[in-house]
């Protein structure tokens, strides 16, 4: 946390054993160095685990949970010392991975307030204290099923509106081709006649086509 500190080891030349003094101030320098490091990574973890926007639950191996940060208490109240299954289903495939690689899940999950929801659960390995632990990291889909669905909902309704499009479009285009093919039976030039007649045939084709696309 930007705190120097400066190690003076002394010591006489006439005391036994001083030549090994420069590989004992190597062997401290290397101790503290290592426990720096260590003291940095747990306070990395820390701010990770109290910050999150996910719950996140430390549990053992025989499935307690041993600490939970705030978004874990906001979402299941004072779940400390409870086990994994009360708040989530399905644990056993969660608890017997606990030294396997990070994994995801969809579990259901059960909030404070007793209600049910869907849970993308992801778990991953930790050591605290010497001892394997599990981080099980819950996130709450709610929200993004009730985008999903809004998404789904409005693509439905434009679905609908291009094929009620199709459908006034291949009804114009049916009339279009009954009125001319109307027409050409009144002409009395054969030429003329089969021109329009091919007209109506090339209209009642493009019909074909929108009754297709709004059968679809």
């Amino acid at each position: 946390e930007g705190v120097v500190a400066v190690i003076e080891i002394g010591g006489s030349h006439n005391y036994p054993g001083h030549e090994r003094l420069p590989s004992l101030v190597e062997r401290v320098a290397q101790q503290f160095a290592s426990y720096i490091e260590q003291h940095q990574s747990r306070m990395a973890f820390e701010a990770l685990f109290r910050q999150s926007p996910d719950a996140l639950l430390l549990v053992d191996a025989a499935g307690t949970v041993t600490r939970a940060n705030a978004r874990a208490a906001e979402l299941f109240g004072a779940v400390r010392g409870y086990p994994l299954a009360s708040v989530l289903d399905h644990t056993d495939a969660l608890l017997g991975r606990i030294e396997a690689t990070d994994a995801i899940y969809r579990r259901q999950a059960t909030a404070l307030d007793g209600h049910s929801f869907s849970a993308e659960v992801t778990t991953s390995a930790t050591t605290v204290a010497g001892v394997v632990s599990a981080i099980i990291s819950v996130r709450d889909l709610t929200d993004r099923h009730r985008a999903e669905e809004a998404l789904k909902q409005s693509l439905q309704e434009k679905m609908t509106l291009v094929q009620e499009v199709h459908h006034r479009v291949k009804n114009n285009l049916q009339i279009i081709s009954s009125l001319v093919s109307l027409q050409a039976e009144e002409i009395e030039s054969d030429a003329v006649r089969a021109a329009l007649q091919d007209t109506s045939n090339r209209i009642h084709s493009m019909a074909l086509v929108h009754q297709r696309s709004e059968e679809h």
